[in-house]
């Protein structure tokens, strides 16, 4: 038998533990993408207040989490303004977008490597990897005109391979790497 009491109260007039205090004390987050790795699961986690998207891994079997990105390191990208995927896992070790490009860590405590670099003009998301090729949404700003593409990036080297849309998402190689499958859309027709 319960020892809780029932309390009756007029609409916003209860206590609740809930306050400005624990809204603004970074203890609010959201985990806004998940991908599993080998034996592990990892996930990006916006912080509150700072904004900053941090990857997080739990390895199966093992306590603890582990944040791979550096505290200086938001993993996000703004491609169609609004962003796609942010992060991939290889070899259970991801492949990460930021404002800066794109990133390879190859252990947690490792510096970040710079695949390919990125900045307000070229930007990337929707991170796809095959033997050796990385494949991306990668969109670029000139003047008034942003231009959508699908492109494979080897050794550095970004080289479109598939244009013309105004929108690209999702680009995905089959089991076999013989196919690549993507989603596109162009303006007005947003549906």
């Amino acid at each position: 038998m319960s020892d809780t009491k029932t309390m009756l109260a007029e609409y916003g007039s209860w206590c609740s533990s809930i306050d400005t205090h624990v809204l603004s004390s970074g203890n609010c987050k959201v985990i806004s993408e998940l991908q599993c790795g080998e034996n592990s699961v990892f996930w990006l986690e916006s912080q509150f207040p700072t904004g900053r998207r941090a990857l997080f891994q739990a390895k199966k079997d093992e306590d603890g989490i582990i944040e791979w990105s550096p505290k200086d390191i938001s993993v996000k990208n703004t491609v169609h303004e609004y962003g796609g995927g942010s992060f991939i896992v290889v070899d259970d070790a991801p492949y990460y977008v930021t404002v800066d490009g794109i990133f390879r860590q190859i252990t947690a405590d490792s510096e970040p490597e710079l695949v390919v670099a990125g900045d307000y003009s070229h930007r990337f998301a929707d991170l796809c990897y095959h033997k050796g090729i990385l494949y991306a949404v990668h969109e670029v700003h000139s003047g008034n005109e942003v231009e959508n593409m699908i492109v494979q990036i080897v050794d550095g080297a970004v080289r479109p391979i598939v244009t013309g849309a105004d929108f690209y998402a999702f680009p995905r190689i089959s089991p076999g790497g013989q196919w690549l499958t993507w989603m596109e859309w162009n303006m007005p027709n947003m549906v």
